[in-house]
Parts: C-alpha cells; sequence; structure tokens
C-alpha cells in the first residue's frame, strides 16, 4: 500500500503531462492556418518558419513515419517480451528439477548428517542463483536472492544466498552479520506479527526516513533498495502463521531494480513452496 500511494502522483503526472502534450498538439495542428489559408507557427519562439513550415507541408508522412516507427518499436518489444518470458519459464523448469532432485536426495537419506547438510546448502546455493537469474531477466538489473532460517526463539539466520560474483560484496553482506532477531527486521515482523502474505517494498529508504524500515545491518542502504519477502511456513492461513510453524524466508532484493509485487510473489511462492520440507530439515538443527 505504501508504494502505491508513493506512485500515484508520478502516474498522475505522466498522464498529466501526455494530456497536455496531446492537446497542445493537436491545438497547433487546427490554429496552423490564418482564416485568409495562410501558415502561421504559433510556436515561433521554439522552430523557426522554415523548419515550421516544411514540418507542416509534409505532416502526414511525418505521422505516417511515426506511427510506422510506433508499430515497429511496439513489436521488437513484444519480441523482447516473449523471449523473457521463454527464458523465465526455462529457469522455473530448472528450480523445479533442482527441487525435484534435492527430495529425491532427502528421501533416500532420512538421518540430518552433516554430509547431508552440506549438500543440502550446496544445493540450495544453486536453487538461489537460479533464482536471482529469473529476477535479473525480469527487472533488467542484477537481483540477490536469499534463504534466511527462522529458529523456534525467533531467530533469523541464512541458509543459503545467490553468489554469482564472490569478490561482490553483496553476496558477503550476511557473512559478518550474526543472527539477529526477527523483531529487528520490518519484512520478517510485518510477516509474522501483522500476518502479511508478503512483504515488498520498492522504495525502502523512503520507508526508512519516514520510520516505517528498519534492518539489523546497519549498512542495508548500500546494497539494496527494494526487495520482497515471502515466508516459507507450514501454517495453513496467514492467521496462523507464528514462530513455531514458520521455518524462514525467500528474500529477491536489488540496488536498482523496481519489482512487480504480484509476479515477484508468485515466483518466490513457488520456491519457499518446494523448500518447506528442506527448510523444515534444516531448522531441527537449529531449533535443537
Amino acid at each position: 500500500m505504501f508504494g502505491k500511494i508513493i506512485s500515484y502522483p508520478v502516474y498522475i503526472f505522466y498522464w498529466v503531462m501526455g494530456t497536455s502534450g496531446a492537446l497542445v498538439l493537436a491545438l497547433s495542428y487546427v490554429n496552423s492556418n490564418d482564416h485568409d489559408g495562410r501558415f502561421r507557427n504559433i510556436y515561433s519562439y521554439i522552430i523557426s518558419d522554415p523548419y515550421a513550415l516544411w514540418a507542416y507541408e509534409h505532416r502526414y508522412i511525418i505521422v505516417f513515419v511515426c506511427l510506422t516507427m510506433l508499430i515497429i518499436w511496439f513489436n521488437i518489444k513484444l519480441i523482447h517480451e516473449r523471449r523473457k518470458f521463454y527464458k523465465t519459464l526455462e529457469n522455473i523448469l530448472s528450480l523445479k528439477a533442482k527441487f525435484d532432485s534435492l527430495e529425491g536426495v532427502l528421501a533416500e537419506n532420512g538421518n540430518n548428517t552433516s554430509e547431508l547438510k552440506e549438500h543440502i546448502v550446496s544445493e540450495l546455493t544453486h536453487i538461489a542463483n537460479i533464482n536471482s537469474v529469473v529476477f535479473r531477466d525480469l527487472t533488467g538489473h542484477d537481483c540477490h536472492f536469499s534463504l534466511k532460517t527462522l529458529s523456534g526463539n525467533g531467530s533469523i539466520g541464512t541458509a543459503a544466498r545467490s553468489q554469482w560474483d564472490s569478490s561482490n560484496a553483496r553476496d558477503r553482506v550476511d557473512s559478518d552479520l550474526c543472527s539477529f532477531d526477527y523483531r529487528k527486521n520490518t519484512a520478517f515482523f510485518e510477516i509474522i506479527e501483522k500476518k502479511k502474505y508478503y512483504f515488498y517494498s520498492n522504495h525502502l529508504i523512503l520507508r526508512w526516513i519516514c520510520r516505517r524500515y528498519v534492518n539489523a545491518n546497519r549498512n542495508w542502504r548500500r546494497y539494496y533498495r527494494a526487495c520482497v519477502v515471502t515466508p516459507i511456513t507450514s501454517a495453513q492461513s496467514i492467521n496462523e502463521i507464528n514462530t513455531k510453524n514458520t521455518f524462514g524466508f525467500a528474500c529477491i532484493d536489488s540496488k536498482k531494480a523496481y519489482f512487480n509485487n504480484r509476479i515477484s510473489y508468485l515466483i518466490l511462492t513457488f520456491s519457499t513452496s518446494r523448500c518447506l520440507d528442506v527448510m523444515y530439515r534444516l531448522s531441527k538443527k537449529v531449533r535443537r
């Protein structure tokens, strides 16, 4: 809701400017001739008469060319969106294959050995990498995906994070951050305490300025300004969610990307639903 309220003035501004531009263009075309038929340049303070007269004489050709270019641009954009859609589907299928493989390993190994845990973390890292690619393709900007664990006492830890570039400080942002209480992060707090399906914001810095966002990491503003978080929980309804039936969170964040809340929620929900059994096994060791 907070993001929508912030976006409304921007949308209104675009509509007002676009409508005003269209009206001015229409009026300039209608009023471009005097009553005696002579051309009159009503924008002489912007463009000189010779150029204005040439544009008026070739106005139909200009309109045709502009419409043709608009159609071409629309088709190019449509092709690009289709390719992005197909690539996203391929990555989601890769995610499904990874989850299927991981569930097969879990079914064969009933005991939570240290080797199994290492294998789970390794596979979750691959899953995090694929998710970061999915959101990078969707948004056009680098995104970071992480899986958080939630212990029974409300402590947050990191199970896996995307690691495409080991030299990237963003990949190691949680390395020096000890576990912390979920109440110290607005995203986790609102999901658990306010019973929200997910947390979503493209304006974290503005929320922070308005004192509506807190983060246990004091340097979070250096790494991301937008995020989407969904819970990994066995609760049957959002009203039943608590620290006992929630085993972690799936988080996607970025410094430049603008997330679509519905699409992001659906993709993250796919991962959280498949992660439930895995995170449950990991959390059993954490909660002992």
